[in-house]
């Protein structure tokens, strides 16, 4: 009797990236914010494909979000710095900025002036993103330590998923503390959409026409909330902050995103340093 051979079990074919047919696209398709997160998604499928375990959403928990939620924010953040040329205020600009919204009696988005000014200094000297300054409670915020003021945000508030307790100038406290002294409760934001579809930046907007400040400068960059954290990446490298601390700070993985994106260098200032050469 002959005796049966063995059956062999049937070896997967290999799923590489390289395999998978990627159709013909326009540069607009191929940098847009939905086509990275789709090839960031594909990707994830070929990766589990690969290990044979697990489903898609335990290894992107498990695996794969840690390692690739930071590339996607910073890409998201590249994208909207090079579709959109926004430009930095100047310190002039924001001590300008700040007096005029504190002095005048309008409220915005039933944010009063207090609120604002004190919001507009929170995005500027934190480089914190809209969303995340629309989370802080009064909880956030952490004076104990005169020399080393902090505020912190919870992993779920923040872009990229991890908790953050960023350190910002004691020069801010005395104004912090007063405004919040004036808050009920735990909140320090009305209960409003100021935060949402564009409000912030229109409300900004605003201030920027009320205290006489270009919305647009002569290289047609313009202002928008966003552009308060350009602000503040430039702010850092001005002071002489290393490059290492500023990227941290930033919160950014990668160095050239912080250099090419978010510092701007205006002429005089470039002038400025040529002339220590000699």
């Amino acid at each position: 009797m002959i005796a049966e051979k063995p059956k062999m079990a049937k070896k997967k074919p290999e799923i590489i990236p390289e395999a998978i047919e990627q159709p013909r696209r326009t540069q607009k398709e191929v940098t847009s914010p939905i086509r990275i997160k789709n090839d960031l998604i594909q990707m994830i499928r070929v990766i589990v494909a690969q290990r044979g375990e697990g489903s898609v959403p335990e290894m992107i928990d498990q695996v794969l979000r840690p390692q690739l939620t930071a590339l996607y924010f910073d890409a998201i953040e590249k994208l909207k710095a090079e579709e959109e040329e926004i430009r930095r205020h100047n310190k002039d600009e924001i001590t300008h900025l700040i007096t005029v919204v504190r002095e005048s009696n309008i409220s915005r988005c039933l944010l009063s002036p207090d609120d604002r000014a004190s919001l507009y200094l929170l995005a500027i000297y934190t480089g914190f993103r809209l969303g995340e300054l629309a989370s802080l409670t009064k909880k956030s915020f952490n004076f104990s330590n005169p020399t080393c003021p902090t505020v912190y945000l919870q992993a779920n508030k923040a872009k990229n998923r991890k908790p953050v307790v960023q350190p910002f100038s004691s020069a801010l406290v005395p104004d912090l503390i007063a405004w919040l002294a004036t808050k009920t409760g735990t909140t320090v934001w009305p209960p409003s959409q100021w935060h949402k579809s564009g409000a912030a930046s229109k409300m900004l907007v605003k201030d920027l026409e009320m205290a006489g400040i270009p919305i647009i400068d002569t290289s047609g960059r313009k202002i928008d909330f966003h552009a308060l954290r350009t602000t503040y990446a430039t702010l850092l490298v001005l002071s002489g902050v290393p490059l290492a601390s500023a990227v941290r700070l930033m919160r950014h993985s990668d160095a050239k995103l912080t250099m090419n994106y978010y510092v701007q260098f205006e002429i005089q200032q470039l002038a400025d340093e040529a002339q220590k050469i000699l």
